[in-house]
């Protein structure tokens, strides 16, 4: 017993150091406060412990598809992910580059970018990132809100624990950029010996053509308007077309570049190049996938304003990634293709600010064969200026924007050409975040397709769309929109210019979607399948594509094809192969789980003809999901009928225990503070009450075991030094002078001197 007040001073010590309030502060949350404060009004925190992943498909029939679940800013959210293998071109590649020029290829793990939906939100769409680790980067628009979720090392430069923000784009302070212009109009010149009408009387002065060319632009949109509306009435759904054969595919490559600037800011401490390039890569594909499938494509351009004639579906691809890491260091006027990565390019960029300068610079880059080029950069451009692109003209002899072919420059003897823009992610030397980028890189590869800014003195196009002038904050959801004259000056660009536009080559993309394909098992070909999609010899079917299929064989009989409640949320019992084909035998009456059976997502619900459907809880009980008006109550799951009150859900349905709450983490269906877990173990060391300790053990098993396993080695050294060997412990103690040192030291130094403690498990 003469141990025991030895035993529980160290002890004290030793949980003061790991439980201190100070202690569990992360060190590096005021950094990131620091630098998200002048964007956002409110964000949250989520590690990936807190996201629950559900494959598609079993051990021998693996699929790449996915659920994930997790529950921040007062919501829970269902993804339901499959690979997007759209947004890349067929012979996409990322590259680095050094200063010599000398080029490195980077292998990107194309099953990693997913796209989907939000289960209970209709008309969702979901872009996401999910790396190894569970880190994801993901942006998800619902028909009012856009969630965006992005590791902190976009922020963060020092090491620190994996996590991510989450934050909405109501969340982005509406005066974020304070009237900042997104940028100025660009009109590219004439190709040597062309002239037409429009502009032969104004290619001396570059402001006139372009003031002429928006006058112009904006009185036709004018004209045609009331024939669109007038027409609207006899043409049904303004016949609107996915494609017509006069325009081609319906996706732009583009070739994606990133300066040394852009590099050296996103570069974290310690990483190496291949991992700074991963990072890079990550950013960009989900962020022009984000502009694709909730900007480009769900518009409808106007190609003819006069018989209303529309299409949809048309956005971006990536061709290419090129990743300068160092400066290059070319002379201009020696054939440069690179002088825009210069560190002295276009004067001294970090005092001059030439945007126009670093766009021209641009243009002299090896762009011919793409729809277009985009600059990535950091410069702190004059004014808080956020891009700046080449407009596309309907016309056929202007060049710039979509499709633009190069020509020699006769004045410096270099090729020029003007399918180019840039964007820049900082605005007043302040990083802007993803919620914004999206709408820089959307807005100027407006400029590309064919749009202006909206004209201010037309009151359906002046409202804050996408093409306004002034930079949008993303916090409205027409922020991201086109507006009618935005999409009908790119219609006409689309119908005139889209010939370098391509479809998507359906052979890698993991699904049988064409009449000459056997088989896809994606870029990468697999067992059973060859890299032209066809079937190996002696295959009979691909496990990737077919669930009845066993290493390329037709599967037997005992193997179940469709769990019950499997990811597709279908209400069907367990299906079973039929061992005669490779597909598993469809859901019908037969083989349905009946109404109120529980579900992946809740439960079954009768849609007649004995047939279920699986749909959540308060949707089975004909209510809808809202948060919860209770602080007591915010770890429940809360339901609200039409006109009635916002309540607890019939069933007392918890949250899952780990949920963020506003106090710390839903555990029971009750919100559990990490401070009251604290007092309770300090109580117990204190007064050394068995009430405590019983109820503390109880309700903290995980926590208790890991407080209770560092004490076991903590009591031998001690009684080493109170009783034993003293001499051993003078050695120890000379030996490691930092590490006592360190654990001395001032309360307000703990919390820097643990290095990240984790969330202590409740």
């Amino acid at each position: 017993m003469e141990f025991l007040p030895c035993i529980l001073r160290l002890l004290t010590l030793h949980m003061s150091l790991f439980l201190s309030p100070g202690a569990c502060l992360e060190p590096y949350d005021e950094e990131l406060h620091s630098l998200l404060s002048p964007s956002l009004t409110h964000y949250t925190t989520l590690h990936p412990h807190s996201l629950t992943h559900t494959l598609h498909g079993s051990q021998s029939q693996p699929s790449h598809s996915r659920l994930v679940e997790f529950h921040t800013l007062e919501r829970h959210f269902q993804l339901y992910l499959r690979p997007n293998y759209r947004i890349f071109s067929s012979g996409f590649k990322v590259r680095s580059v050094d200063r010599h020029g000398n080029l490195k290829e980077h292998e990107v793990d194309r099953t990693e970018y997913y796209q989907g939906v939000m289960g209970g939100e209709e008309g969702s769409i979901v872009n996401a990132h999910i790396s190894e680790s569970g880190l994801m980067t993901a942006s998800v628009t619902t028909p009012t809100e856009t969630y965006h979720f992005e590791p902190s090392d976009n922020f963060l430069t020092k090491p620190h624990p994996p996590h991510m923000i989450a934050y909405r784009s109501s969340d982005i302070k509406r005066d974020r950029f304070n009237q900042t212009r997104f940028d100025f109009v660009v009109a590219p010149p004439l190709p040597p010996g062309v002239q037409t009408e429009t502009t032969a009387n104004h290619q001396t002065d570059h402001t006139e053509t372009i003031a002429n060319y928006q006058r112009d632009h904006a009185q036709t949109i004018v004209d045609h308007k009331e024939t669109v509306v007038d027409h609207t009435e006899t043409v049904a759904d303004h016949q609107r077309l996915k494609r017509q054969s006069r325009i081609g595919g319906s996706s732009c490559p583009m070739f994606l570049v990133v300066d040394h600037r852009f590099y050296n800011q996103f570069r974290g401490d310690g990483q190496d190049l291949t991992e700074t390039i991963a990072g890079i890569a990550r950013r960009l594909i989900t962020l022009v996938a984000q502009v694709d499938s909730s900007i480009y494509r769900p518009a409808e351009w106007v190609l003819d304003p006069i018989s209303g004639n529309r299409v949809s579906d048309f956005g971006l691809e990536i061709a290419e990634i090129l990743v300068h890491h160092e400066p290059s260091l070319q002379d201009f006027f020696a054939n440069s293709t690179t002088y825009y990565n210069n560190p002295d390019c276009c004067g001294d960029i970090r005092k001059t600010l030439d945007a126009d300068g670093l766009l021209s610079a641009f243009n002299y880059g090896s762009w011919d064969g793409y729809c277009l080029a985009h600059l990535f950069t950091f410069v702190n451009f004059d004014s808080g200026l956020l891009g700046l692109a080449n407009i596309a003209s309907s016309f056929q002899s202007q060049t710039g924007g979509v499709c633009s072919k190069g020509f020699t420059d006769s004045s410096v003897g270099k090729r020029i050409i003007y399918n180019t823009g840039i964007s820049s992610f900082t605005s007043g030397g302040i990083p802007i975040i993803r919620g914004e980028q999206i709408l820089v890189v959307a807005h100027e590869v407006g400029h590309n397709w064919g749009s202006h800014h909206d004209p201010g003195n037309d009151p359906e196009c002046s409202e804050s769309y996408l093409m306004n002038e002034f930079a949008q904050d993303g916090s409205e959801s027409s922020h991201s929109m086109f507006s009618i004259c935005s999409r009908t000056s790119i219609g006409q660009v689309l119908r005139s210019k889209a010939t370098c536009f391509r479809d998507p080559d359906p052979c890698g993309n993991f699904l049988i979607d064409d009449v000459t394909e056997q088989c896809d098992e994606g870029p990468i070909s697999g067992p059973c399948c060859t890299p032209d999609c066809q079937l190996r010899d002696g295959a009979m079917c691909s496990d990737t594509n077919s669930a009845c299929c066993t290493e390329c064989e037709i599967a037997s009989e005992d193997v179940v094809c469709n769990e019950a409640g499997d990811f597709s949320t279908n209400c069907s019992i367990d299906i079973h192969c039929n061992g005669r084909t490779s597909e598993c035998p469809n859901i019908d009456t037969t083989n349905m789980a009946p109404h109120g059976s529980s579900c992946l997502i809740g439960r079954c619900r009768s849609i007649g003809n004995n047939l279920t459907e699986c749909v959540d809880f308060c949707t089975f009980n004909g209510t809808t999901n809202c948060t919860c008006p209770s602080q007591d109550d915010e770890c429940k799951l809360c339901c609200q009928r039409e006109g009635g009150a916002c309540e607890v859900s019939e069933d007392n349905i918890n949250l899952p225990t780990g949920f963020r709450c506003s106090t710390g983490f839903c555990i029971g269906g009750e919100c559990r503070e990490l401070q009251d877990t604290i007092s309770r173990v300090f109580s117990f060391i204190t007064n050394l009450d068995v009430d405590d300790f019983v109820l503390f053990m109880e309700e903290n098993i995980v926590g208790f075991t890991l407080i209770f396993t560092l004490i076991l080695w903590i009591p031998a050294a001690l009684v080493l030094h109170c009783c034993y060997d003293r001499k051993v412990w003078e050695k120890f103690k000379m030996e490691n002078t930092d590490f006592i040192s360190a654990h001395n030291a001032p309360e307000e130094e703990v919390g820097h001197v643990t290095s990240w403690p984790h969330p202590l498990p409740l």
